[in-house]
């Protein structure tokens, strides 16, 4: 599948950069993006601190912000929908936000997919935001996998004497 990760909205931390810091959101970005490769898929990711088009494997492609594949089969726009008009052929768009994104400006009907934190995250996404179908946000949570350390009930009970 050729999949773009268009991560122009992101300016704060470097993305392109293989070493040195990376913001949370960036990181995730990469983590998918080279998974993906080493499945077999290829993935183009836009990154605004990318100068030319970057090969880091026979299928990870990393882009500069004026020049990349528009025509794939699946777009995750990661946190915001702007660039949404370049990919309304795409087969699948995903939302990629860090929020419940107050002003989709009726955006949210061409989006397939809402990777959430939580249920209460997909809860006031579309509350928010009616256009927002709930049946399309997915709880993939934190990137965490919280249940070594329990509940917060189930904690503070451990702890009373």
């Amino acid at each position: 599948m050729q999949i773009v990760f268009d991560s122009r909205a992101l300016q704060m931390y470097p993305l392109a950069n293989p070493v040195g810091f990376r913001g949370g959101t960036e990181m995730m970005v990469m983590r998918l993006a080279e998974g993906l490769a080493e499945r077999g898929h290829s993935v183009n990711v836009v990154a605004n601190d990318c100068q030319r088009m970057e090969l880091r494997s026979d299928r990870l492609f990393i882009w500069p912000p004026d020049t990349f594949p528009r025509h794939v089969e699946c777009a995750v726009l990661v946190h915001n929908l702007t660039p949404l008009a370049s990919y309304l052929k795409a087969d699948v768009v995903i939302a990629a936000t860090n929020g419940i994104d107050p002003d989709l400006a009726g955006m949210a009907k061409h989006v397939d997919a809402w990777p959430v934190f939580s249920a209460k995250h997909a809860e006031l996404l579309a509350k928010k935001n009616p256009d927002v179908d709930a049946a399309k946000c997915h709880v993939v949570g934190l990137g965490v996998d919280l249940e070594p350390f329990g509940s917060l009930t189930a904690r503070k009970a451990a702890k009373v004497p």
